[in-house]
């Protein structure tokens, strides 16, 4: 399991408010592999608020996964939501995450990478 948080920073600072932008952790081990995201997330708004994309080394690099996220009941209700990824990812890699959809898509609390 690799889990990944802003940098130690808080939850309303930094990459973690996603809007159309995106966010990076640097030098991500990934190890033996893994195929599955779960972020923990804060998203306001009803049903669906939009997706986060998952790419590798760049904000414009190969797509692993797509979290479509789901409104958890306002911007300081957080929770899991789980995703399968495209790909099995390895080794070592710049991981972004990048907004698609929504005026504002979710803030981000931490993801885990896992097999």
């Amino acid at each position: 399991m690799t889990r990944v948080r802003d940098g130690g920073k808080s939850r309303s600072t930094a990459a973690c408010q996603v809007n159309g932008h995106s966010g990076v952790s640097r030098g991500v081990q990934f190890g033996a592999g893994a195929d599955r995201l779960t972020a923990r997330v804060a998203a306001p708004g009803r049903g669906a608020t939009g997706a986060l994309q998952v790419r590798l080394d760049s904000p414009k690099g190969r797509i692993v996964g797509v979290l479509p996220v789901r409104a958890t009941g306002g911007a300081g209700t957080w929770q899991e939501q789980s995703v399968k990824l495209l790909h099995t990812v390895t080794g070592a890699h710049d991981v972004y995450v990048v907004a698609a959809g929504g005026a504002k898509t979710a803030a981000i609390d931490w993801l885990t990478f896992r097999k």
